[in-house]
This record gives structure tokens, sequence and C-alpha cells, in this order.
């Protein structure tokens, strides 16, 4: 009997090692480029040594060949492709992404920064401000930081164009857009035609959240960004994407 017991334990403790082992396997080579990629990303930032730019583009490119409905790993591998100045790769990567969701900020705003590079900078223009108008914390990144600094006549035309888009708000837009361009006219500073759109919001959909904040009711805000037992015990949340770029982003929305 106790020879069986042993023998029986020891099958079952094979087969689970066993599994254990297989599913460990299988998770390396679903993620592990993606993994790999993402990691020579975070040391090419801290060391801009092109060796970790070439290991992500490379583990990259396989991740999203591994998982083309990813759009987020595509954008990551577009955005180290234009790190490596592989600007055609980089906006046939971006093409794939745009065919699927053509009104997507993120990708609208990657893909504009490809354009920008290669030095188109009236196509670079017209995507720059459709992204923002479809995404208005794409204000806050980094990258367009950077733009507003080294291109002021680049950044005066965007500007232009997204504050005459956000203008271009008529009764039949939804209460989504009419909060984003009233997002987009306040941080412009356009308070008075912001308030406008931002009520008109709220009004028809009560439950948007950064609306409130900018009218002022922070109160309600809290509520519907942490619910009624956690408001107030988070510091330093004022709803804005500020200080961040792309890439901090698409690895936030894996969390």
């Amino acid at each position: 009997t106790t020879t069986i017991t042993v023998t029986v334990l020891l099958v079952v403790w094979m087969a689970v090692f066993g599994g254990i082992n297989g599913t460990h396997y299988l998770y390396n080579k679903e993620t592990g480029h993606l993994n790999n990629g993402i990691k020579a990303v975070e040391q090419y930032k801290a060391s801009h040594d092109a060796k970790y730019l070439k290991t992500a583009t490379e583990e990259l490119a396989v991740a999203f060949r591994q998982h083309p409905y990813d759009g987020r790993i595509g954008c990551m591998l577009a955005n180290a492709q234009m790190q490596n100045r592989q600007y055609a790769q980089a906006w046939c990567t971006m093409d794939i992404l745009l065919k699927d969701n053509p009104d997507y900020g993120l990708y609208q705003f990657t893909a504009a920064c490809v354009l920008y590079e290669q030095h188109l900078k009236h196509k670079a223009t017209d995507m720059m401000a459709k992204a923002i108008c479809n995404m208005p914390q794409l204000l806050h990144v980094k990258e367009l930081r950077e733009i507003e600094k080294k291109d002021s006549a680049f950044y005066a035309a965007l500007r232009k164009e997204i504050i005459a888009a956000a203008r271009y708000s008529d009764t039949s837009i939804s209460p989504i857009r009419k909060a984003k361009h009233g997002y987009i006219l306040h941080h412009y500073g356009y308070l008075k035609e912001a308030k406008v759109l931002l009520v008109e919001a709220v009004t028809a959909m009560p439950s948007l959240r950064a609306p409130w904040r900018l009218l002022g009711n922070k109160k309600k805000y809290g509520f519907l960004s942490e619910g009624a037992f956690r408001m107030g015990t988070h510091t330093g949340q004022n709803g804005n994407a500020k200080n961040t770029d792309l890439i901090s982003i698409l690895y936030n929305s894996y969390s």
C-alpha cells in the first residue's frame, strides 16, 4: 500500500509540476518578447544607449506579430521605430492600427509624431489636432511640450486648428464631445465658451467627471472619481494626465 501511495503521489507531483512548467513556458512564450521590449525601452530611456533601442524594436516587432490585435504593442513598436529613425516602418505600423481604429486619439497622435519627424508638417498638424480633439489629455504629454519648445511656428498652427475645431460645437454633438471641447477651450483660456459646453455636457450626462472639476465642483468630481467612502483619502488627483508621455500612457493601460 505504501509503495502504491508513494507511486501515486509521485505521478501527481510530476503532473502538477509539469503543468506548472508548461504554463510558465506558455506565459513566457506569449509575453516574453513584450516584457523584453518594455524593459529595453526603459533601459534606453535611462541610458540613451542605442543597443537597447535596437533590442526594443526587435522584441516589440515579434510581440506585435504574436498579438496583432493589441494596438498598444503596435503603438509602442512605432514609438521605438520612430526613436530609431525607422520612420517608414513606424508609419506602416501606425497605418495598420489606424485602419481598424481611425479615430483613436493615441494612434492619431503617434502617427502625427511620425509625420512630424518626416517633416510632413501640414499633415502632422491636421492629424495631431484630430488626436487632441478625440483625446484632450494628450495636451499634457511630454512629446507635445517638446514640440512647443522647439517649433513655435508649428505649435501656433496646431493650437489655432485645435481651438477652431473645439469652437465648432453645434447642438447635435454628444455630451462626451462637448465635454472634450470644453476641456480644450478651458485649457487654452477660453473660459466662458468652455463653461457653456461643460454645463451642457453634465446637464445631459451628470456622470462625466472632468467637467465637474473644471466647473469648480470638487465634491462632485471627488464623488465620481473615488466614491463616497474614499473621497478625500487621496491627494494630488486633479484629473489631468500631466507630466507623462505616450509610452507611460501605454504602460499604464496594462495595469
